[in-house]
């Protein structure tokens, strides 16, 4: 068990958690601010940000099964909601509302980032280092085809 601030968790959870996390961030990164901007581009960011949205959900469903603490923490209306979200984006693609999608994630992903921020800042910590590194290494790789696509001219 691993001992975050207010909150003890197994290192399977703290490991979802940091995931979750880094998730979020993702979904920041992406939509660089603009959400709104992000979820009207068809076929490019709006498609990352829903399967993001469903790999969250997917993570928030095993943390919560098991531990329903951390579902009082993280909001229990918050969870299903983002289930719910996960739910029509696997099952029922054709009837999504990107707006109601955007408005969810809008307003539950920030409180879920604070919640863990507070409760487990272990956690949040991991999750904000492996995004950075992957951030890093994105950067890396695109700077490395710039290389490459320089070099064949």
């Amino acid at each position: 068990m691993l001992n975050s601030a207010n909150f003890k968790v197994s290192d399977d959870e703290f490991n979802k958690i940091a995931s979750l996390i880094e998730k979020i961030s993702a979904i920041e990164y992406i939509s660089n601010g603009n959400l709104s901007a992000a979820m009207e581009d068809i076929y490019g960011k709006r498609e990352a940000i829903f399967m993001i949205t469903m790999s969250i959900s997917d993570i928030l469903k095993k943390l919560t099964s098991n531990n329903v603490v951390l579902k009082v923490v993280l909001g229990d209306d918050n969870v299903e909601k983002i289930i719910k979200q996960r739910n029509l984006l696997g099952h029922d693609y054709d009837s999504i509302k990107p707006h109601i999608t955007m408005s969810v994630l809008k307003n539950v992903l920030p409180e879920f980032k604070e919640a863990i921020k507070e409760h487990i800042p272990d956690a949040y910590e991991q999750g904000i280092k492996d995004f950075n590194e992957k951030v890093a290494l994105k950067k890396e790789a695109e700077t490395n085809n710039l290389k490459i696509k320089i070099k064949k001219q």
